[in-house]
C-alpha cells in the first residue's frame, strides 16, 4: 500500500477513488504443472483502472475439475504482501476462489493512506499466486472469468461523500465488471498450451518399443529401443529411462549405446548402467528428451543359451517437475508392453525382446544296427521352435558311410506327418556327409516330428562321424551346427551312430572232407556284440567277412535250410560280393531278439554252395 502521508496525496488518491469506474486492466492466469495428479500454482496478475479500499473482494470463477477440496482459508501469496490477503476461500465445485484487498492484515491502520491498492506506481499490478491440485486423470485447460466488488467506507473520503456525483457513492460496495481471463497459450514441458490453468496430461510413453535382432539362444543380437514421452525430460529434473527385468545375458556394469534416430547428439550419453537386470540411463547435462519425438537407440547382447522369455518393460522417473527447487513431486511411468508380440525368424513372439529359444529342442539321431552292411533304419525326431516354411532347407550332417553317390533317401512318417512337412525325400550327398531335407509345408513350433530313412552301412567305421543339424538361410537365417543326441530309451551299447562293429567270432567250422575251391556246409559261433532284432524292415543283420570265398547265391535260403542253436534265432542267409570281398549276412527271425552278448552257432547248409577259398584257409 501507499506509505504517504502527505495531505496532497490523499487528497489525489480520493479524488482517484471518487471519479473512476473501476475495471480489470490486466487479468492474466497461468500455471506451472500440467502433470495429472499434482499440484500446480495458479498464478494471477491483475491490476486495476482505479485504486480500491480495504474489504475490495474478487472473484474468479471455473477453474473446475481439480482434487482440492473447499477451504475456507487456502493460502495465498503474492509479490505485493502489504496489499492481498494472505488466505481466500475455496469452493471445489465451481471451482471459485474470492480474495480481497486487505492491507490490515499489515498496517492495522484504517486510514486511508495505508488502507488502499493505488492503482498506480509500484502498486499497479500485483501477482497472487496458491496451490490446487490437478485433475487424477489431466483434464484440457480451464477458461476462468474475473469479477469484484468494490467497497467504500467513509474514512477514505472524508468530506465530499454524498456530493452526488454518481449514484453508487452514497453505496457501500460497487460492482467490477466480469472478464474473460486471458491465458497464456504456451507450451511448457512439452504440453500444448502446457502453461494454461490446469491443463495436465497423464505422464506415459507414447511411442515404447523393445525389439531384437536374433531370437535364438546363444547367438549374438542387438536389441532397439524405441521411446518418445508425452512430456519433456530433462536433466534438470534428474530424468531417467530404465530397461527393466533384462535378464540373461552376461553384462558388465555399463552397455554402450548407438544413436539411430531423434536424437541430436548426446541426450543418453553413450552408456548405460546395468546391475541386477536392470538398465538405467540418465538424461545427460544440458539435455533434454522431448515430448512427442521419438528417440531410438540400440546396444548389443549375447542371449543366454537357456531358453527365456521375460516381460522386459520401461520405467521412466524424474526427481522433481518443472525444475522445482523443493523436489517434493516427482513423475513416474511405468510401460509393462513394449513388445510387440510379433513373429521373427519363424519364432513366434521372436521380435519380443530377450524372448530365445533352442531352435532345435528335440534333435535326435538314432540308428537301427551297427554291423558292416545291414541296411540301417534311421529314425530322426526333431522338435522345433522355428515355423520353418515351404522351400526351407535343414540339413543333417556327419553321414560319411563311404559312398561318393549322391541319392534321393525316401522318407517315411513315424509320427504327425512328418514327410507332409519334411518332404518324401531328402538329397544325400555321400561325399561331404550331409542329408538336405526341403520343407513342403510350415511346421508346427514345438510338435514333435519322427521319421525314417533306411542307408547300408559301410564295411567300418570311417570314422565314426558326428551327427549334426544346421541351416544355412531362409526363415532362421543361418544356424550354426549342434549336435544331434540320441534318445534317452535308446539302450544298445554303441553309443554313436555308424559305429560299425564286427560280431565276436569265435569259430568257422566246414566240413572236413571238402577240398579247397569246393561248396561246403558252414557253421559261425559268435557273439553278435550288437543287438539285433527285428523292429524294423532289414533289421537284426550280421554280417562276416570271407575273403576269398566264393559261389553262393543272393537269393538266400528259406528257414529250413538256416539253422542256429539255440534254435529259432536266424533264419536267412546272403552271400554278398563286392569287388574282390565276399561277405555272409544272417538275419534274425522275425519277432526275435539276438542279445549282444549271447553266443550263438548258425550252420548255413552245403545247398548256399558257397566254395571255400581256392588256396585253403590257414588254421
Amino acid at each position: 500500500s501507499s506509505s504517504s502521508s502527505s495531505s496532497s496525496s490523499s487528497s489525489s488518491s480520493s479524488s482517484s477513488i471518487r471519479n473512476c469506474d473501476a475495471s480489470f486492466t490486466t487479468y492474466s492466469i497461468g500455471h506451472n504443472t500440467p502433470v495429472a495428479d499434482k499440484d500446480t500454482i495458479i498464478f494471477v496478475t491483475l491490476a486495476l483502472s482505479c485504486d480500491v479500499y480495504n474489504g475490495t473482494t474478487f472473484t474468479i470463477s471455473g477453474l473446475t475439475g481439480t482434487q482440492t477440496a473447499d477451504n475456507e482459508w487456502i493460502a495465498l501469496a503474492t509479490d505485493q504482501s502489504s496489499i492481498i490477503a494472505t488466505a481466500g476461500n475455496w469452493t471445489q465445485s465451481t471451482g471459485t476462489l474470492v480474495f480481497s484487498v486487505n492491507t490490515w492484515e499489515t498496517t492495522h491502520a484504517p486510514d486511508y493512506a495505508t488502507g488502499h491498492w493505488e492503482s498506480a506506481g509500484a502498486e499497479g499490478t500485483v501477482v497472487v499466486s496458491f496451490t490446487l491440485k490437478n485433475a487424477v486423470d489431466g483434464q484440457a485447460f480451464a477458461t476462468p472469468t474475473i469479477s469484484g466488488t468494490r467497497y467504500f467506507h467513509p474514512q477514505q473520503f472524508g468530506p465530499g461523500i454524498y456530493d452526488g456525483q454518481a449514484p453508487w457513492w452514497g453505496m457501500a460496495t460497487a460492482p467490477i465488471p466480469e472478464v474473460n481471463m486471458t491465458l497464456p497459450y504456451t507450451e511448457l514441458m512439452g504440453v500444448t498450451n502446457g502453461t494454461n490453468p490446469l491443463q495436465s496430461v497423464v505422464p506415459a510413453l507414447d511411442v515404447a518399443l523393445l525389439t531384437q535382432s536374433n531370437p535364438f539362444t546363444g547367438y549374438a543380437n542387438t536389441i532397439t529401443v524405441s521411446l518418445s514421452p508425452n512430456i519433456d525430460l530433462t536433466n534438470t529434473d534428474g530424468s531417467t529411462v530404465t530397461i527393466q527385468t533384462l535378464s540373461g545375458p552376461t553384462i558388465g556394469s555399463t552397455l554402450a549405446l548407438t544413436e539411430v534416430s531423434g536424437f541430436s547428439g548426446g541426450e543418453l550419453g553413450s552408456t548405460g548402467a546395468y546391475s541386477a537386470d536392470t538398465l538405467v540411463y540418465t538424461v545427460a547435462s544440458g539435455h533434454t528428451l522431448y515430448a512427442s519425438t521419438t528417440y531410438v537407440w540400440t546396444f548389443d547382447i549375447t542371449n543366454p543359451d537357456a531358453a527365456q522369455s521375460p516381460l522386459v518393460h520401461f520405467t521412466v522417473g524424474t526427481t522433481k517437475i518443472n525444475n522445482d527447487a523443493a523436489g517434493s513431486q516427482t513423475i513416474a511411468i511405468t510401460r509393462l508392453d513394449p513388445l510387440p508380440g510379433t513373429a521373427l525368424r519363424g519364432v513366434t513372439n521372436g521380435s519380443n525382446a530377450l524372448h530365445n529359444v533352442i531352435p532345435f529342442e528335440i534333435k535326435e539321431f538314432d540308428d537301427s544296427i551297427d554291423t558292416p552292411f545291414a541296411p540301417n533304419v534311421i529314425t530322426i525326431v526333431i522338435q522345433t521352435n522355428i515355423a520353418f516354411v515351404a522351400g526351407d532347407q535343414i540339413t543333417i550332417t556327419g553321414m560319411l558311410l563311404g559312398t561318393t553317390e549322391t541319392v534321393d533317401l525316401a522318407l517315411t512318417t513315424v509320427t504327425n506327418n512328418a514327410t507332409g512337412l519334411w518332404g518324401t525325400t531328402a538329397s544325400w550327398n555321400g561325399t561331404s556327409g550331409s542329408v538336405t531335407f526341403t520343407v513342403a509345408d510350415t511346421i508346427v513350433e514345438q510338435t514333435v516330428y519322427t521319421f525314417q530313412f533306411t542307408v547300408t552301412n559301410p564295411a567300418a567305421s570311417n570314422p565314426v562321424p558326428t551327427i549334426g543339424i544346421e541351416t544355412s538361410g531362409g526363415t532362421p537365417g543361418t544356424l550354426v551346427n549342434v549336435n544331434m543326441t540320441r534318445n534317452t530309451s535308446n539302450t544298445d551299447v554303441v553309443t554313436h551312430p555308424f559305429t560299425i562293429l564286427d560280431p565276436q567270432f569265435r569259430l568257422l567250422t566246414f566240413t572236413t572232407a571238402v577240398a579247397p575251391g569246393e561248396a561246403s556246409e558252414l557253421v559261425f559261433t559268435f557273439t553278435p556284440f550288437d543287438e539285433l532284432d527285428t523292429t524294423y524292415l532289414n533289421e537284426g543283420v550280421v554280417t562276416f567277412i570271407l575273403p576269398g570265398f566264393t559261389g553262393g547265391t543272393d537269393s538266400g535260403l528259406t528257414s529250413s535250410s538256416v539253422t542256429s542253436s539255440p534254435a529259432d534265432k536266424f533264419d536267412r542267409a546272403s552271400f554278398v560280393r563286392q569287388g574282390e570281398t565276399s561277405y555272409l549276412q544272417l538275419t534274425s527271425k522275425t519277432g526275435v531278439t539276438n542279445a549282444y552278448d549271447t553266443e550263438v552257432a548258425v550252420t548255413v547248409p552245403l545247398a548256399m554252395q558257397i566254395k571255400l577259398p581256392a588256396d585253403g584257409i590257414v588254421a
